[in-house]
Formats: structure tokens, C-alpha cells, sequence
């Protein structure tokens, strides 16, 4: 039988840049709304906010509506029933 021979083991390489951290975690703007409302996902509504609640509903609705026949066109792709996809997910706003 021949030996093999076994290389040393690599380490991973090390990147000079470390990850930074998130600036959303970092911001007190989500903490102070949890401790406002107790609720992380609560959003506060500025003042000078040009559009009303009506169309602000609208807009949300338009983008759900976007992501979700995103997800049906891809589902219907993989399903051998569509020819082409092109995602939009992630760009509705």
C-alpha cells in the first residue's frame, strides 16, 4: 500500500478590516422607541410628514402586494410554470 501524505492543516486567512458594527443597533432611536411603546418594530412618524395616513397606508400596501407576487413568480418559476424571473424584492422602497 502507498503512503499518503497529508498536507498541514490551513487556517482560514485573517482580514485586516474587522466587520463593523451595525449603526442601526448602535443608534438610541430604537431603543428609545422600545422603551416608549415596548414594542421594537414601533416607528414614530415625524410631524413634518407630508403624506396622510390614508396614503401611508396605500404606499405599505403597495409595496406588500410587490413583495409577495415577487414570491409567487419565483415560486412559479421553480415550479417549471413561468419562463423568467426578475426579483424586485428588497427595492420598494
Amino acid at each position: 500500500m502507498a503512503k499518503t501524505r497529508k498536507s498541514p492543516a490551513k487556517s482560514a486567512p485573517q482580514s485586516s478590516n474587522p466587520k463593523k458594527s451595525d449603526p442601526r443597533k448602535d443608534s438610541g432611536a430604537v431603543k428609545e422607541s422600545t422603551k416608549r411603546t415596548g414594542n421594537p418594530f414601533a416607528l414614530k412618524i415625524p410631524k413634518n410628514n407630508p403624506f396622510s395616513p390614508d396614503e401611508l397606508r396605500d404606499i405599505l400596501k403597495t409595496m406588500m402586494v410587490s413583495r409577495r407576487l415577487d414570491q409567487k413568480m419565483l415560486t412559479l418559476l421553480k415550479q417549471g410554470k413561468s419562463f423568467f424571473h426578475i426579483g424586485g424584492a428588497g427595492h420598494e422602497a
